[in-house]
């Protein structure tokens, strides 16, 4: 296992234990180094009405 795996399993494993509610609003996570993505990842919802899971490439509305 290479370190940016090791890495990228540290941060989708802290992400899941921030957000232990996958049916909560989500969050999405983008970790890039040196211009290597090294974790990309989401979890929770992006619609909670309709149950819709938050994708990594979902865009964010700005308030």
């Amino acid at each position: 296992m290479s370190r940016s795996d090791d890495i990228r399993a540290t941060v989708e494993q802290q992400v899941i234990n921030a957000y232990p509610d996958n049916t909560a609003p989500g969050a999405a996570v983008l970790l890039v180094k040196d211009g290597e993505i090294l974790c990309r990842t989401a979890v929770g919802r992006a619609n909670l009405e309709h149950q819709i899971p938050m994708q990594p490439g979902m865009p964010f509305r700005h308030p």
